[in-house]
């Protein structure tokens, strides 16, 4: 009988290199090395195991036993674990508790009338709290590269494109963004780079003509849900649904192809009404650390099918989230770097996300930061791609 991973217990696992592991550049330097799993996915092997070809060992946090997890046998590789229900399991993200509606959704007003820098202390609050009360299965750090290690360590990937690629996407919050559209789309031409633009049709004025404008020099325009005040998650079936039939003057006006979910909420009902008008989705991270509802993350750092008519770009670069950690401007290329370094040598596509509203990336200090890692990934050999011309891909 198939259990239900939603009521099953998961944990935190370790990964350890075997001696048969061949790819050391999947690990990322000095950063915890966790998947989250149950006891339900462990599959009875038979096989008789030697050290020499055990490719990665699996060590339950808190825990000094260690056990094979994938190692050679006869030449082939095998898995301890039922691998295809697994990656299911982490790409759906059905080892955490759903996404519940917030209190921003329920207040009286939108929530974007509380100013800016309240907002941003309020924020790194209840991260704070949210992460002391937690216990997390998953994924335990910002740069976890487990889901990664493992997948590499079955031989399950494939690379896209020969380049390192990067996908640029800016969610305009409020009306502030627009200020910003011009000035950061010529930073990013001048690096030989476009961008994803995602609007919020219901929250304010929509400037058409910048759009036109920003679409007619190679850049993407997609949604960024329909008021943000993060209800958009939580609606019934049918009322998610007709409220984008309602916005579809607007998405064929513009060519709109993909969303993102206001705040990272997802819930599996919105997917599926997503796959109905959209290409591709990008509400989900790697590893997932910043949505209020709590910590999460679909572990790739690939697109991937999270429905069958749906791409999921999981975002891995959530570009202003450092702010929330402590870190200053300043030190914001500092702390992306490694893992921009590290999703070059494995392959991955690295999908930026900023905000260019005052309180993020609208404001000087945080533009030449911009500025910063756009030449740094210039001068990396970076290959800019829209949204939606790497969904396509798959």
């Amino acid at each position: 009988m198939t259990r239900s991973p939603e009521k099953t217990a998961f944990y935190a696992l370790e990964l350890i290199p075997g001696k048969a592991f061949r790819a050391a550049t999947a690990w990322l330097d000095g950063h915890p090395t966790f998947i989250p799993l149950s006891e339900f996915l462990m599959n009875s092997s038979k096989d008789e195991v030697v050290e020499e070809d055990v490719i990665l060992f699996g060590r339950r946090m808190n825990s000094q036993q260690e056990f094979p997890l994938v190692w050679y046998k006869n030449g082939e590789v095998r898995f301890g674990i039922d691998l295809p229900q697994w990656i299911r399991i982490i790409q759906q993200e059905l080892y955490r508790p759903e996404h519940a509606k917030p209190i921003t959704a329920r207040l009286p007003f939108q929530y974007h009338k509380i100013p800016g820098v309240i907002r941003n202390f309020l924020a790194i609050v209840l991260l704070r709290v949210k992460t002391m009360s937690e216990n997390s299965v998953y994924p335990i750090s910002p740069f976890n590269p487990g889901c990664e290690i493992l997948v590499t360590a079955c031989g399950m990937l494939r690379k896209l494109h020969n380049d390192p690629i990067v996908v640029l996407t800016h969610d305009i919050d409020t009306k502030y963004g627009f200020i910003w559209i011009r000035r950061i789309g010529q930073i990013e031409e001048n690096h030989g780079f476009r961008s994803s633009w995602n609007v919020v049709p219901k929250s304010y004025p929509i400037d058409k003509a910048m759009l036109h404008d920003i679409k007619a020099r190679g850049h993407e325009i997609g949604l960024h849900g329909i008021w943000h005040n993060n209800k958009e998650a939580f609606l019934s079936r049918e009322t998610l649904y007709q409220e984008f039939l309602k916005l579809q003057p607007l998405i064929s006006e513009f060519g709109i192809r993909g969303y993102r979910g206001p705040s990272w909420y997802r819930t599996r009902v919105m997917f599926d009404v997503l796959a109905k008008f959209f290409e591709y989705d990008s509400s989900c991270l790697d590893n997932d650390f910043i949505c209020p509802g709590g910590s999460g993350g679909v572990g790739m750092i690939r697109p991937f099918r999270i429905r069958e008519e749906l791409v999921e770009l999981p975002c891995t670069l959530p570009f202003e989230a450092p702010l929330f950690f402590g870190h200053s401007s300043n030190s914001m290329l500092e702390y992306w770097l490694p893992k921009i370094k590290w999703i070059k040598c494995v392959g991955g596509v690295l999908v930026v996300n900023t905000h260019p509203d005052p309180n993020y990336l609208g404001n000087e200090k945080m533009l030449k930061v911009y500025h910063s890692m756009l030449a740094h990934l210039n001068q990396e050999g970076w290959q800019g791609m829209l949204p939606h011309e790497i969904a396509r891909r798959y």
